[in-house]
C-alpha cells in the first residue's frame, strides 16, 4: 500500500489553502480544471504561481492560460 499522494494546492491572500487531490499533476487539463475552479470561486483576479510546470496536455492549459489574461497573471 501506498501512502504516496498528489495534489494541487493554491492559498489564498488570507492564509485559506485550496486543494484537490490529482490524477496526475503533471497533465495540463488536470491544472487547468483547478484553475477554472479557482476562478469560479473568487470575483476578482487570481495570481496563479505554479510550483512545477506541466509535461502533458500542456496546449490545453497554455490556451486556457491566454484566453483568461485579464483575471490570471501568472507569476513565475
Amino acid at each position: 500500500m501506498s501512502l504516496h499522494s498528489d495534489v494541487l494546492f493554491a492559498v489564498t491572500s488570507r492564509r485559506a489553502v485550496l486543494f484537490t487531490p490529482a490524477r496526475d499533476p503533471y497533465d495540463g487539463e488536470e491544472i487547468r480544471e483547478f484553475y477554472a475552479r479557482l476562478l469560479s470561486g473568487h470575483c476578482g483576479p487570481v495570481v496563479l504561481v505554479p510550483g512545477w510546470e506541466p509535461t502533458r496536455r500542456t496546449e490545453l492549459l497554455d490556451l486556457w492560460l491566454a484566453t483568461h489574461t485579464e483575471r490570471t497573471p501568472v507569476a513565475l
